[in-house]
């Protein structure tokens, strides 16, 4: 979905990821070159944390999907945070009741 100067087309065979995914995932993380959404539209559980690969600054990347994906997590309960200012955008639900992790609000 992502787009490069050096990209050429490989098929593959894919399964949806609510073929695996039981309802009992307490986290997800997620780097798939910008199909990221198509596997978070599909997940059955609501886990704690979700890591979603957003932004590379290297190379000027959005993931071409952050709308949806955004919208998704609004719907869902789940309030941005940023373990890092690189990459990755992470969500979390409840975050009251979660352990003891270092998170930094979105914007601090």
């Amino acid at each position: 979905v992502g787009e490069s100067p050096h990209d050429k087309i490989i098929k593959v065979q894919v399964r949806k990821i609510s073929e695996y995914d039981t309802g009992n995932l307490n986290m997800v993380v997620m780097d798939a070159e910008g199909a990221e959404w198509f596997a978070i539209k599909h997940l059955i559980s609501r886990p704690d944390i979700i890591t979603v690969e957003m932004y590379s600054p290297g190379i000027q990347y959005t993931n071409p999907f952050e709308k949806e994906i955004r919208e998704w997590m609004v719907a869902n309960n789940y309030t941005q945070y940023f373990l890092s200012r690189g990459e990755d955008a992470v969500f979390v639900k409840d975050f009251d009741t979660l352990p003891n992790y270092k998170f930094v609000k979105e914007g601090t």
